[in-house]
């Protein structure tokens, strides 16, 4: 076992981590092929939606960076992400049970995970530093990446593969069950204390996302 994954705390936020991009990948392909499947999408349709979910992640990344770092409840923000995207997921099932599902719900649906997924990954990076020494810092980000990428590549394949044979139903439960899984090891993640300072040079700069040029001289 790699030294970062010794400790507990690490262990936990590694797990939550990965099973939300694992949850995340399934999403990007399920909930577009529940499209097709489903309501009869066509191609243009699919594509949309498949570019939903990554949306956030280009215009949310550093307003919600600076929210979590004002805050400090990264543990709480990290488990609430993954509840909301429980809840998110499980309005799909229903919807199709009662023949309500809709292009626009998949499309809100999708949005709200991205939304979900960059809250996580800010809320990763504020609470890393809680869960390991500062020696074990590069091993434990080399984790953190390899677990990543291993669960956005593996995701598609396993969203894919859920949709064809078991349906809609099947794929969307078992990303829920991935936030679950993710949301309960993200409960006991913190390390040191449950919420986390902002970093230093936000306290010095009044919680400014930049600093300015005169602070930097």
């Amino acid at each position: 076992m790699p030294a970062p994954l010794r400790h507990s705390a690490f262990r936990k936020l590694w797990s939550a981590t990965t099973l939300a991009a694992l949850g995340d990948a399934i999403s990007s392909v399920a909930l577009p092929l529940a499209a097709i499947e489903v309501l009869d999408a066509d191609a243009v349709q699919s594509a949309v939606l498949s570019a939903v979910i990554w949306l956030p992640s280009l215009f949310l990344a550093i307003p919600v960076g600076s929210f979590a770092d004002r805050t400090g409840y990264h543990r709480r923000l990290l488990a609430g992400a993954n509840l909301l995207r429980v809840a998110a997921l499980s309005s799909v099932p229903l919807a199709t049970a009662f023949g309500l599902l809709s292009l626009i719900q998949l499309a809100v649906v999708l949005a709200v995970i991205g939304r979900c997924s960059v809250l996580s990954n800010v809320s990763e990076s504020g609470l890393f530093a809680t869960t390991l020494p500062p020696e074990l810092y590069v091993a434990g980000q080399a984790a953190s990446y390899t677990g990543q990428t291993a669960a956005i590549l593996a995701g598609p394949s396993i969203g894919g593969s859920l949709v064809q044979p078991a349906g809609v139903p099947a794929a969307v439960g078992v990303d829920a069950a991935t936030a679950v899984a993710a949301a309960c090891s993200s409960s006991g993640c913190a390390g040191s204390s449950a919420t986390t300072s902002p970093a230093p040079w936000r306290a010095a700069t009044g919680g400014r996302v930049w600093p300015s040029s005169d602070e930097i001289r």
